[in-house]
């Protein structure tokens, strides 16, 4: 009688380690409900990294579910390069500066500065300052050093000031 009373609590505890076991297992995948709307993802908790799901996929053991909205906010549309271009006359020792600015609703998002003579030869000037201007940029300049040429010519050179703009939404 105790042996088949023992055997019985022995088979019960063995049922109950089980389904434990197995519900414990279950509770750490998680299901995104299948909402096509959202764009579904699993973020691994040791290395970060991301990983895209379907809408009824679930995550892993060591991840943790993460659903995004699939419209963007802000970022930039109408982007256009701009530049002003000056010559300069040959022989020049000079600091130049040079601006351009961009068309009203336009931000910067980066620009520069060269100099190349009429043949297509760099002028062998110095850009001392490329930077924009403006809080917020609107604007970008440059200053140069003509101080020497790389070869024999006498052709004036130019200095173009150039820029990538954007229309931003901030």
């Amino acid at each position: 009688m105790i042996a088949l009373r023992l055997r019985t609590l022995l088979l019960f505890g063995l049922a109950i380690f089980g389904l434990t076991l197995a519900g414990g297992m279950t509770s750490n995948v998680w299901a995104h409900g299948g909402d096509d709307t959202l764009i579904h993802s699993c973020v691994n908790s040791s290395s970060g990294s991301l990983r895209i799901i379907d809408s009824d996929g679930g995550c892993r053991n060591n991840e943790t579910p993460l659903d995004l909205s699939g419209e963007a906010s802000g970022g930039l549309t109408g982007v256009e390069r701009v530049s002003e271009v000056i010559e300069i006359p040959w022989p020049a020792k000079v600091h130049l500066s040079q601006s351009v600015n961009f068309p009203a609703g336009k931000l910067a998002t980066g620009g520069g500065a060269k100099s190349f003579d009429v043949t297509g030869v760099s002028a062998g000037d110095f850009a001392i300052d490329s930077f924009p201007v403006g809080n917020p940029p609107t604007g970008w300049q440059a200053d140069l050093y003509a101080g020497f040429r790389f070869g024999t010519g006498t052709a004036p050179f130019t200095l173009e000031v150039f820029a990538i703009c954007a229309t931003a939404t901030l």
